[in-house]
């Protein structure tokens, strides 16, 4: 799976670089998440704007990750939803969960 990492200020930003988003990338995404808010970084964005499918299992890191980083009093936002993908976000009511943007920027600005 490739999801690179920048640094923007105090913010980290992941960005998922793959179409399908399923139960082969979901434990490496939830280790990064998990590794990285331990080491204190706990203003995250997932970039997920090349994602054009996604299963529960990745949905289940995502809600891992902000788990743990809530209890850090921190936050992970989401960017770029597809229409498929904002879709699945929708029926699990998950857009009730996450702070869903539509780009980078608009994120950055909200923290």
């Amino acid at each position: 799976m490739t999801i690179k990492s920048e640094s923007i200020n105090d913010i980290l930003v992941f960005n998922v670089e793959i179409k399908r988003a399923t139960v082969e990338m979901a434990e490496a995404l939830k280790e990064k998440l998990i590794k990285n808010i331990k080491e204190g970084k706990i203003k995250i964005i997932v970039n997920l704007s090349q994602v054009e499918f996604a299963d529960s299992s990745f949905l289940s890191s995502l809600l891992a990750g902000l788990k743990q980083v809530s209890l850090q009093n921190g936050d992970i936002k989401l960017v770029g939803l597809q229409p498929s993908v904002k879709y699945i976000f929708q029926i699990t009511r998950l857009e009730r969960v996450f702070d869903i943007h539509e780009s980078v920027d608009s994120a950055l600005k909200n923290f």
